[in-house]
């Protein structure tokens, strides 16, 4: 589920606004410079001729040759600004109302207007943002279990963890305010139940990406059973850079706590 369906609506309509604004600005200040009088075009069969009217008044005009084809060029561009300026402008108030109107109606944030005590009794057309990322994270599950003779590693967000490095990748993503369930269980078509490190929330969009970490890639069969694993996820759609993210390390090259936040930054941007 996209939790902000309609803010990406906002946002392409605001995206267009700021386009339409900079295209006004630029046409109000090409028509300030343009030359005196209006383009007059006139078509004779095949042929097509351009007069240049000093006023209103001035219904023939003077004819435009060759000698006159800088102001020709001017007279049209002049002639098209007018025109586009006035496209722009109605496209700016339209898309202007819109933006004030969803942002007085914004149906996503009505839920959270009610006291706590009220809501548990209200099922919500929308949730907010904070409120949607919120329940993703309070689903209960069945992880796999810990061998308890083995170093437990605790994360500033209170779960337990099987190593330094994914330690490093939870607490990067506690911080970074990005929602997560560790080894939350899914189902993959042909290959049966995985237990990816992490299964994240971008909090701005509502699309769930699977990370995994592979820490051991200088044994050969961590390495063939981690490629396997990584052509199981690329055939079930798991693609990286869209719902996917991997890293790996060797003892030579242990995971870098600069490049886990690289990629945060990367793959769960606004």
């Amino acid at each position: 589920m996209n939790i902000n369906k309609f803010d990406a609506l906002l946002d392409t309509v605001q995206a267009y606004l700021a386009q339409f604004r900079q295209q006004f600005e630029l046409v109000t200040k090409r028509l300030k410079a343009a030359p005196d009088g209006s383009l007059k075009i006139v078509k004779k069969g095949c042929r097509t001729e351009l007069y240049h009217r000093t006023s209103k008044s001035d219904r023939e005009g003077i004819y435009l040759n060759k000698s006159h084809l800088t102001l020709a060029k001017n007279l049209a561009q002049k002639d098209y600004d007018a025109r586009a300026a006035k496209i722009l402008q109605n496209k700016i108030k339209l898309l202007s109302a819109v933006e004030k109107t969803y942002s007085q109606n914004n149906l996503e944030h009505l839920y959270d207007t009610y006291p706590q005590k009220v809501q548990q009794f209200i099922k919500p057309l929308a949730l907010s943002q904070e409120e949607y990322c919120k329940r993703w994270e309070a689903v209960t599950y069945k992880g796999r279990p810990f061998d308890n003779t083995t170093t437990a590693y605790i994360s500033d967000n209170g779960e337990r963890v099987r190593s330094k490095s994914e330690l490093i990748i939870a607490n990067a993503l506690f911080h970074s305010k990005v929602p997560y369930r560790y080894e939350y269980p899914i189902l993959i078509k042909g290959a049966g139940e995985f237990h990816p490190d992490f299964l994240c929330l971008n909090p701005h969009t509502g699309n769930e990406i699977l990370w995994e970490h592979f820490g051991l890639m200088d044994n050969e069969d961590y390495r063939n059973n981690a490629i396997s694993k990584l052509a199981k996820y690329s055939e079930a759609g798991f693609v990286p850079g869209k719902n996917f993210i991997y890293t790996m390390e060797t003892t030579a090259t242990p995971l870098n706590s600069r490049f886990v936040k690289k990629l945060i930054q990367e793959n769960f941007a606004t």
